[in-house]
């Protein structure tokens, strides 16, 4: 009988350790379980983050046109002035340009300022994109200003023109030159006409009633090329 009795309390506890064991089986199987989801959850919400499509910026047209020939300054033509010029065009989300700087001067005023003037009126671009959004960009590049081979010693036949205006202190100022296409250049100080030039104090023109008045003075130039009877 207490044979019996032993060998039941035996058998209880062996069957209750057996259950225990399980029981924490089962728990670790469900930490398990529950890690490899929040693993598995993490791994989707890195794939699912991409980075947004890029799509990079390109020139409308050529950007070798930008810049002619026949932009050449004929200042410069005469002065026999060549070089190069870097800069860099800031653009809009439309791909207009806002905006023209010289990063590397060509030793010539005339030469900078005239490859602004030609990028200004005819570079475009359209603009790159981040996740479908077009950006504003900048781009960088140069222009190589050499003499045309072709040029010869017969002028052609051009009308430009040189203006200023004369203050009512008499002071000179807003020198500007026309070219033959009717573009206008500013023209930096120390160049131009003596007025111009020197930074002259001129006598001022005078109204009717004798007092001090504004005037623009414009001085136009004229080469003809005629045949010799």
């Amino acid at each position: 009988m207490v044979e019996h009795v032993i060998d039941r309390a035996r058998n209880s506890l062996h069957h209750r350790g057996q259950h225990q064991g399980n029981q924490a089986m089962y728990r670790a199987m469900r930490r398990t379980a529950g890690l490899t989801t929040l693993a598995g959850c993490a791994l989707a919400g890195t794939a699912m983050a991409r980075p947004p499509v890029v799509v990079p910026p390109h020139p409308l047209g050529n950007p070798g046109e930008w810049v002619t020939p026949d932009d050449y300054p004929p200042r410069a033509l005469r002065n026999n002035e060549a070089g190069n010029v870097g800069f860099v065009l800031s653009y809009d989300v439309q791909g207009k340009v806002t905006g023209c700087e010289i990063t590397a001067s060509s030793g010539s005023a005339d030469l900078d300022e005239a490859t602004c003037t030609s990028l200004m009126a005819r570079a475009g671009f359209k603009p790159g994109t981040k996740g479908g959004k077009p950006e504003a960009g900048v781009y960088r590049s140069s222009v190589r200003w050499q003499i045309p081979q072709n040029v010869d010693d017969v002028p052609e036949p051009q009308t430009v023109s040189i203006a200023y205006t004369i203050n009512a202190d008499g002071h000179v100022s807003d020198c500007v030159g026309t070219d033959e296409k009717g573009v206008q250049h500013p023209i930096p100080a120390g160049n131009g006409p003596p007025a111009c030039a020197n930074a002259a104090v001129l006598k001022p023109a005078k109204d009717a009633a004798g007092k001090p008045v504004s005037k623009r003075v414009t001085m136009i130039f004229t080469t003809k090329v005629e045949d010799v009877p």
